[in-house]
């Protein structure tokens, strides 16, 4: 649930950290917004590829068969990149929350957090008419803290379209925590 009550896709903790990337308990509605928008996405993809491909055999264009194989690249590695976890090594659970509580108010100051589970935070804020939705999970493992940071779209769905980009924005936020957790380590 959202700090508004309307329904989010529940995640699967246990599997998310085996495969180290942010697994959904896909059910329903869910579940046919992921296959249609992934198929989407690597439809457009394959179809800028092959339209690539027919700009540079028939050599017009080498500029617009440039830019469809780069869109097509992007939305492949989009797709990819979706959901994947910036994992970082921690210290102890304790110390693990409170730099990861510090380092998601630094990021998100505006934004309620959340403890849904004894280890794992999250925060969801629904898309609204013009601005799309964020949804930032970390996650306690032993010593390791998992950072996953989606974009939201119609109906509080995942959207592949921003993967690389949020997957980056997960590397910051997983490099800001690791600083943290730096500063506080004794000098020898």
């Amino acid at each position: 649930m959202s700090e508004d009550g309307t329904e989010v896709a529940d995640i699967d903790y246990e599997k998310s950290i085996k495969k180290e990337r942010l697994v959904y308990k896909r059910k329903g509605f869910f579940k046919w917004m992921f296959l249609v928008q992934t198929g989407y996405f690597l439809l457009v993809a394959v179809g800028f590829g092959y339209a690539g491909i027919n700009e540079f055999v028939q050599d017009s264009n080498r500029i617009l068969a440039i830019f469809m194989f780069l869109s097509a690249l992007f939305l492949i590695a989009s797709v990819l990149c979706t959901n994947v976890f910036a994992k970082v090594n921690g210290v102890g659970l304790l110390k693990n929350k409170e730099d990861a509580f510090v380092t998601l108010k630094h990021f998100y100051p505006d934004l309620k957090i959340q403890e849904v589970e004894e280890n794992a935070f999250r925060i969801v804020k629904l898309s609204s008419s013009f601005n799309t939705g964020k949804s930032i999970v970390v996650i306690f493992h032993n010593k390791n803290v998992y950072f996953n940071n989606a974009t939201l779209g119609r109906a509080s769905a995942v959207t592949e379209l921003f993967g690389i980009f949020n997957y980056l924005k997960s590397k910051k936020i997983a490099t800001y925590f690791t600083v943290l957790q730096d500063m506080a380590k004794p000098t020898q």
